[in-house]
């Protein structure tokens, strides 16, 4: 039903239409069975469209838009006093399903949603739910492919088939970077390139020769890209995904399914503001403030207590100088989340107890910095005495050449920087927005 917010999702299938109309046994009234025939007749002429063709997509458009104004058409005519209202009997009968977090369900799927609508039974009186429903997923699913063809590239080159992006990977393993700035690392990229920002997310295994895909998060969308991947396709990712599950299967219909759909995920956040905080520094103190609010004096800053498995709070050190901070959440807000996915300084985790630094790393599977960008950071930090002297500091350099593995053990802050005097930190330049004044 479209009472997601997953817009890739298609109608549903002319046998689920079908099966709807024969479960419920008083669909409407004698004067409205031409338009719901001409419904199914419309929803099989759209499936005949080949999906996995761009060239197809307009086609498809002006298919999904003559679907929608037809179920349109039947819903005005039997509510002609202000329309089909959708309420909480929209959903029908509910099944009982524990919320969790996107963490916890993104091993198979994500953000299944509680409110997702369940088989239509033989107690149900009236199609009209599920009418409503296919207009609104027609119309979103034309405005999906409308948002994709409208890309020259349709979100990223490399994606174009197997070959670009294996020639994409190539090039990136040839190439040798030893710079103060940080790039999202190619695993992550397909999940920036994405005009809706789902998260696709996998490890880059093996040489230049030959070049394998592990997953992440082994959440739908990148088992998928894994899939395509490995499939050798000669198509774009997205024209190939129009023939996946993940766009064509309808929850609680297709193979007679009860539970949550394994083909469901959230999109990440890109460039969202809420809940992100600006850290300044002031006599030996962290200060933050939200982002945007320019008006309010800055407070003392305690982090919100996180996960064991992901404690504390996100931050990235932007190009521009500027500290920011967020809760991480897997599958919905990333280090890439706070500036789009743009260079920055370094990344990781904190806590802060009462302005005061209690712990510290550089965990960040997007940016992966080194121990040297770390290094930079730490040390700013430590000069200016925001640093608890028994924080528990380490480091994540296990995707870097730099020989100080040891350091990935906790360390208080003078011991970090005594274990790291071989490394020499980055020279930090002019910045537009330094958070240290």
């Amino acid at each position: 039903m479209a009472g997601n917010k997953h817009p890739w999702r298609d109608v549903m299938s002319f046998n689920a239409w079908q099966q709807v109309l024969i479960i419920i046994t008083k669909t409407a009234p004698p004067s409205a069975q031409d338009h719901l025939g001409k419904i199914g007749q419309l929803l099989q002429s759209y499936h005949a469209l080949e999906k996995q063709s761009r060239g197809l997509f307009t086609a498809r458009i002006q298919a999904l838009e003559v679907l929608k104004k037809e179920a349109d058409q039947y819903l005005q005519e039997n509510y002609r006093n202000g329309g089909y209202k959708r309420t909480d009997s929209h959903k029908g009968v509910m099944p009982e399903v524990k919320k969790q977090s996107l963490a916890a369900r993104g091993r198979s799927n994500n953000n299944n949603n509680a409110n997702t609508p369940t088989l239509p039974t033989a107690t149900e009186t009236s199609i009209d739910r599920w009418v409503y429903s296919l207009a609104q997923r027609a119309q979103k699913k034309a405005d999906y492919l409308r948002t994709l063809s409208a890309l020259p590239t349709m979100g990223g080159a490399p994606l174009g088939s197997f070959e670009k992006f294996l020639e994409y990977l190539q090039r990136k393993n040839a190439q040798s970077s030893d710079s103060p700035l940080l790039s999202l690392v190619p695993g992550v990229k397909p999940e920036k390139w994405d005009p809706f920002h789902r998260p696709i997310e996998v490890n880059i295994k093996g040489t230049k020769e030959e070049i394998t895909l592990e997953a992440a998060h082994p959440n739908a969308i990148g088992l998928a890209f894994i899939e395509w991947y490995n499939s050798r396709e000669t198509k774009h990712f997205f024209e190939w995904l129009e023939g996946h599950p993940i766009c064509t299967f309808t929850k609680y219909l297709d193979q007679n399914s009860t539970g949550p759909s394994p083909f469901e995920f959230g999109c990440v956040q890109y460039g969202s503001n809420a809940m992100v905080r600006v850290v300044s520094l002031g006599e030996g103190l962290l200060y933050a403030r939200p982002f945007g609010d320019n008006f309010s004096a800055p407070a003392v800053l305690t982090t919100r207590e996180g996960k064991k498995t992901k404690p504390g709070e996100a931050y990235v050190w932007l190009n521009t100088g500027e500290l920011l901070i967020h809760p991480h959440h897997v599958g919905t807000f990333h280090h890439s989340s706070f500036d789009k996915g743009s260079k920055v300084r370094c990344a990781g985790t904190m806590d802060v107890q009462n302005g005061k630094i209690t712990r510290l790393d550089n965990n960040s599977g997007h940016y992966r910095p080194s121990t040297r960008h770390f290094l930079t950071f730490l040390e700013i930090l430590n000069a200016r005495n925001v640093l608890d002297p028994r924080a528990h500091v380490s480091t994540h350099d296990l995707f870097d050449t730099d020989p100080i593995y040891k350091l990935q053990r906790p360390f208080d802050p003078a011991g970090f920087l005594t274990a790291a005097k071989s490394l020499k930190s980055y020279p930090v330049g002019s910045m537009m927005k330094p958070f240290y004044g």
